[in-house]
């Protein structure tokens, strides 16, 4: 399979709490900023935090559904970005 058609793939997925931090930095770079906007940080020092987006979600006390809604609705810099 082409890079090109992993990385459009990746991007019609929806995001799932139990997903990877890493994996979905990796897909989806701008998902980092989008986060930030609801307190909650996935990179330090320049890595992503360990963890899943339920780990990171929780850990600021947010509701993971809610977050996630907003999340799946934001296609890579566009979209709800005001929680």
């Amino acid at each position: 399979m082409s890079t090109a058609s992993t990385n459009t793939k990746a991007r019609c997925r929806l995001l799932l709490p139990d997903d990877s931090v890493e994996e979905v930095l990796r897909d989806h770079p701008s998902v980092s900023s989008f986060l930030r906007r609801w307190d909650i940080i996935c990179v330090q020092c320049g890595e992503p935090v360990w963890g899943t987006l339920r780990e990171v979600i929780e850990a600021k006390q947010q509701d993971v559904t809610q977050v996630l809604a907003a999340l799946n609705d934001f296609p890579e810099g566009r979209g709800r970005m005001n929680p």
